[in-house]
């Protein structure tokens, strides 16, 4: 197939002082500006439906921004025109302090008491102050200490654990991050040797280090030693573009591009753009499996369709409010009657109902700071509440039955839940970086313990004590393979249409189609030859997972994070989500 050229059409009309009037992208809704006597952008119009308005005050500041739905912020200033005050489009207040120098002191959460800060007589942040998480507790406070270069070299933590930097002399690289549990170490390399100065190696607490090679920057392999073995390497084309992937040797993956620099395929995948520039199908080479794409008026996802082999299709059409916001989502799948599921937003845009036709499905409330205060699902037996409370710091001090209680820092450390003749209890441990290193769950389960890179990325997980799954990365966040129990490749994930969650993946040979849905959650894996089901799942709004038909198939799951079915916790990059309570852990 030839390279795909698409010539864009775009367009920017400027009046009398240069300003634009009118900007537009091939046949997307043409963005037109209005502005008032002083210059200012008075009103942005999105095509015939979608509007903002914004309004100054005497001094020229920002006073208000009023939405398409009508929904004002509004901005209240001091004498320095700093905001002091923010009122949300519901009512509530973030109010701002600040000292002499401008730096921000006092930081007041609606229905919350204030968060402050401290900064040197150079403006540097030298204490947080959280609010005391109940009237007879006392305020947490994290304390920052820099060198004369103005580096950070100490952390001390609300629960007295201590993070240590250390730096190179004279370069000033980082050399060393000292927590409890080891160090992390950095290595450069040498001048006059390929890619001078950049990071050589880093080694990680848990004995796993990362090794780097360049070609002058170019990054050319990323390989990781000591609990697991990996390597994952590139090649380049005279455009300076990745061409060729490898991972752990096996046979390098084509990267390919369309005349305007576009992804056009990877591996056996092939992706094609509409007249807008935007993804309009993919398809598998030598399988029938493929996707389609439609867009609404202004480019957002419209409809998604997968069809496999036998005759099965996927399909999910959305319609969205002048916000962009879904309203309304049909999905089908095979031969299945559709379904259509229905969503309203509070005021300050969190989702407040799903229903389904004329029936209520679910339906949320929250606090004044955006805490899910209460979970309402309507189950055939009748409707089912769970409520939470918070304490004033946020943090979730009970659901349900269920009470968590936390650390000085903020981490999870123990979730009990009465049983009847007592209480199980699910323990937490992180590291002061925020890495989760190990869930001790109830009775019989078994210990869960994650093994974490010098890039702060989980690479493996051991149940019992025993190596169970390796994770390798192409990047800062994408999983690109999964290694089994015994070190070996099992998992290669082809990344194409979309940045978070694979198009395809090879396991143990077999080529499978991944399906993902409109956020990327992973919905089935169908192998790409029979098109015979290996894996499906279901969520409700919050992924919070309703049904799975081969747990530990793969490791994707939600919005295409790392999910554990052990623990029923997802990976996204830097913290884990938990589906259940709609909480960040």
């Amino acid at each position: 197939m030839l390279p795909q050229l698409i010539k864009l059409r775009d367009s920017v009309e400027l009046d009398v002082a240069n300003r634009p009037l009118r900007e537009r992208v091939e046949d997307l809704p043409v963005v037109t500006y209005g502005y008032d006597e002083n210059g200012r952008v008075q009103h942005v119009q999105h095509g015939d439906d979608r509007a903002w308005r914004y309004v100054y005050d005497a001094s020229g500041r920002l006073e208000s921004v009023t939405d398409t739905l009508g929904r004002s912020t509004n901005f209240d200033y001091d004498d320095a025109d700093r905001v002091t005050l923010q009122t949300l489009p519901d009512g509530e207040e973030i109010a701002f302090a600040y000292d002499a120098n401008g730096n921000l002191t006092g930081l007041t959460p609606p229905d919350r008491p204030e968060h402050t800060f401290e900064h040197s007589g150079i403006d540097q942040t030298t204490r947080y102050a959280a609010p005391p998480p109940s009237v007879l507790g006392s305020e947490s406070s994290t304390e920052f200490s820099y060198n004369d270069d103005h580096q950070l070299i100490h952390l001390l933590r609300p629960d007295n654990v201590e993070i240590l930097l250390d730096y190179e002399e004279p370069e000033g690289r980082l050399a060393t991050i000292t927590i409890p549990r080891g160090e992390i170490a950095y290595s450069y390399k040498l001048a006059g040797t390929s890619g001078a100065g950049l990071v050589d190696s880093i080694t990680s607490p848990d004995a796993v280090t990362l090794q780097f090679a360049y070609d002058g920057p170019l990054p050319l392999s990323e390989s990781t030693s000591g609990a697991l073995a990996s390597t994952v390497s590139l090649t380049y084309d005279h455009h300076l573009r990745p061409v060729f992937q490898s991972v752990n040797g096996e046979t390098p993956l084509g990267l390919r591009y369309d005349l305007d620099g576009r992804l056009a395929g990877a591996g056996i995948d092939s992706l094609r753009y509409n007249a807008s520039g935007l993804i309009d199908s993919t398809d598998l080479a030598g399988f029938t499996a493929s996707s389609g794409r439609t867009y609404n008026a202004y480019g957002e996802l419209e409809q998604l369709r997968y069809h496999r082999a036998a005759g099965g299709t996927f399909t999910q059409n959305l319609t969205r409010d002048r916000l962009g916001r879904i309203i309304a989502l049909t999905e089908s799948i095979g031969g299945d009657s559709a379904r259509t599921d229905s969503f309203t937003y509070t005021t300050a845009g969190r989702l407040h109902r799903v229903k389904r036709g004329s029936n209520i499905l679910e339906e949320y409330a929250y606090d004044g700071n955006g805490n899910r205060t209460s979970a309402s699902r309507w189950l055939g037996s009748g409707v089912d509440t769970a409520t939470a409370t918070f304490d004033q710091q946020d943090r979730m001090t009970r659901y349900r039955k269920a009470k968590y209680v936390y650390s000085a820092n903020g981490e999870l450390l123990r979730r009990t839940v009465p049983n009847g003749a007592g209480t199980d209890s699910t323990t937490c441990t992180y590291d002061p970086l925020g890495n989760l290193i190990t869930v001790r769950l109830p009775m019989a389960n078994p210990i869960v313990t994650y093994l974490i890179d010098g890039r702060n990325r989980r690479v493996a997980r051991k149940v019992n004590g025993t190596f169970q799954r390796g994770w390798i990365y192409q990047d800062g966040l994408r999983v690109v393979g999964e290694l089994d129990s015994t070190g070996a490749l099992a998992i290669r994930y082809v990344y194409g249409s979309r940045s978070h969650v694979p198009d395809y993946m090879v396991r143990y040979g077999t080529t499978y189609r991944i399906i993902s849905d409109h956020l990327g959650s992973v919905r089935m894996v169908v192998d790409a030859s029979s098109g015979a089901v290996a894996e499906s799942l279901t969520y409700d709004a919050w992924g919070r997972v309703r049904h799975q038909m081969s747990p530990g198939f793969l490791s994707l799951g939600f919005a295409g994070g790392l999910y554990d079915h052990h623990t029923g916790l997802v990976r996204f990059g830097a913290r884990d989500y938990d589906p259940a309570v709609g909480r960040w852990t």
